[in-house]
């Protein structure tokens, strides 16, 4: 998992967009559906539950996406690269 999910890192790093469990990751921000703004990497917040992980925008909460990990195979790396990249911007 941490392979395939530094990966995603790896292509963030090096400003190649990419879509993961339908999420668009890109340097600007993440768009969580085709048919949904973009959401700046200020404004992305987080939440890790027992049972799903939501991402969303701080700014309307009602903007949101959530992964349940019994249901979604790679919620997990979403987890992992979503966490990273606010890391890496110095939002966490």
């Amino acid at each position: 998992m941490r392979d395939v999910a530094e990966s995603f890192v790896k292509r963030y790093k090096n400003k190649i967009d990419f879509d993961l469990l339908g999420i668009l990751f890109s340097q600007a921000g993440i768009q969580l559906t085709q048919q949904s703004n973009l959401i700046s990497w200020e404004d992305v917040g987080t939440k890790n539950y027992s049972r799903y992980y939501a991402i969303f925008s701080k700014e309307n909460p009602n903007n949101y996406k959530a992964f349940d990990y019994l249901e979604d195979w790679n919620t997990d790396i979403v987890y992992y690269v979503s966490k990273s990249i606010l890391k890496v911007k110095k939002l966490v």
